[in-house]
């Protein structure tokens, strides 16, 4: 189990960073290319003018949902599963826009 203070440093490492970030980015074009509602268009536009920010509140709601693993068990997840949970976030954030 990570400690609060790991996850914090985790939050601030570049590599956990870019990869959030890409998978931001993938979470946005998927949405983009399905027919996306008029929030999920609003979020897809603030993924395209600032992916680092969508990012960093993706990875803290990353983080917090897995504070349970160990930090290498974080730092070593492979790209599928952190996509699965970015895409999960997303919805938080579409539904936040859409007002749910």
């Amino acid at each position: 189990m990570a400690l609060y203070i790991e996850l914090t440093e985790l939050f601030n490492d570049s590599d956990l960073q870019s990869r959030a970030e890409m998978a931001v980015i993938v979470a946005a074009n998927e949405i983009a290319e399905n027919s996306p509602t008029a929030a999920q268009n609003a979020w897809v536009d603030l993924v395209y003018s600032d992916s680092k920010s969508q990012a960093q509140k993706a990875l803290k709601g990353i983080l917090a949902k897995n504070k349970d693993l160990s930090i290498q068990q974080i730092k070593s997840a492979l790209d599928a599963p952190l996509q699965t949970q970015v895409n999960a976030i997303v919805t938080v954030f579409v539904n936040s826009l859409a007002g749910v």
